[in-house]
């Protein structure tokens, strides 16, 4: 499948020159689960929905979204990503560890604007959390098609305490145009800890980021939704 980049919380996002187009993450909202020296892994599993947003008007580069989970010390990150590139929308799953490092991503499965996919991310873990087993699946409900990956055993050092209830992201995007027109998109998600028991998040922290592009970006989580605009 085509290039995902991911770029970690910690060094943010790149800023475009102002005479190049802009790459890196636009806006997140993240839900943080603490986690004592007495918890198991906290995070065990987000099922979630999206519907699949009109092509942009004036496509350039590639627009992604997406939803996932990350260890505390965010070595690698499990996601389900919706992308719009040479035209048309696709769904996958990706487990990845950072720009230029290698990652395992499942087939890619085609959308239409107006598709409503669901997605599916459980981890096994450890108690202790150093090594997890995940999962993930998402489903066209149009189709019935389903992107599936039984991902490598994924070794990490940390619990899984940081789920993205999403994230819009892009690369190369040469202005606010090349975005959907319908100008944002709703996740909603249920996140279970490693027992099935419901996590409800106590906020969401939300972020924007200096792209280079201005685009009426915002971003707002309540409950168990998030909205990403432009």
């Amino acid at each position: 499948m085509s290039r995902i980049i991911f770029i970690a919380l910690l060094t943010a996002a790149l800023t475009a020159s102002a005479a190049g187009p802009a790459t890196g993450w636009v806006e997140s909202a993240r839900a943080q689960f603490a986690c004592t020296h007495t918890c198991p892994p906290p995070v065990g599993a987000i099922d979630g929905r999206f519907v699949v947003p009109p092509n942009p008007v004036t496509p350039s580069g590639d627009v992604l979204f997406f939803i996932g989970a990350q260890p505390n010390d965010a070595s690698s990150i499990v996601q389900t990503v919706l992308q719009f590139k040479a035209g048309g929308w696709t769904v996958a799953n990706v487990q990845n560890f950072g720009v230029g490092k290698p990652q395992h991503s499942s087939n890619a499965i085609q959308a239409l604007a107006g598709d409503t996919i669901t997605t599916s991310i459980s981890c096994q873990c450890r108690p202790d959390g150093t090594k997890c087993t995940c999962d993930l699946a998402a489903t066209n409900l149009r189709t019935n098609e389903t992107a599936a990956s039984p991902l490598p055993q994924v070794t990490i050092s940390s619990p899984l305490t940081s789920v993205y209830g999403g994230v819009l992201e892009v690369d190369h995007l040469a202005g606010c145009a090349a975005l959907p027109p319908s100008h944002s998109i709703k996740f909603t998600s249920t996140i279970k800890d490693t027992a099935g028991k419901e996590l409800k998040p106590s906020r969401w922290i939300t972020r924007r980021y200096n792209i280079g592009v201005k685009c009426n970006f915002a971003v707002e989580g309540q409950g168990d939704t998030v909205t990403l605009s432009w």
